[in-house]
């Protein structure tokens, strides 16, 4: 699993019918399409005016067929892509997959924890 997550930095005060824009025209599309949203948030903290999704996909290769299956119906003037442009001054893209497993403990071979301890209790 993989997911691929996007970040838009949209126009000052357009925030709202971007959001709109997605929603109506966007997501239905994507998801006609077989793309899986797994989270859709807005910053509340740090950099203002950005809309992040998570896109879940099996592998890379998932990724690329789909988002290719779905580019035809991605053109043309009236498009959600051609509309959203006008919302977005910045779009940053990053692919993550999970992790194989957390740690429960630290790791006692990490540069710097080598042989320390916690102070023993006086009795």
């Amino acid at each position: 699993m993989i997911a691929d997550v996007r970040t838009y930095t949209l126009v000052p005060r357009k925030m709202a019918r971007y959001l709109e824009l997605f929603e109506t025209h966007g997501l239905p599309v994507m998801r006609r399409h077989g793309l899986e949203l797994m989270g859709y948030y807005v910053s509340h903290i740090g950099p203002l005016n950005q809309a992040v999704h998570l896109w879940r996909y099996d592998s890379l290769a998932d990724m690329e067929r789909k988002r290719a299956a779905r580019e035809p119906t991605s053109t043309g003037p009236s498009s959600y892509l051609s509309q959203k442009a006008w919302f977005c001054s910045r779009t940053t893209r990053s692919c993550a997959r999970p992790r194989s497993r957390p740690r429960t403990k630290p790791d006692s071979t990490a540069p710097g924890t080598a042989g320390t301890r916690a102070p023993r209790r006086a009795a």
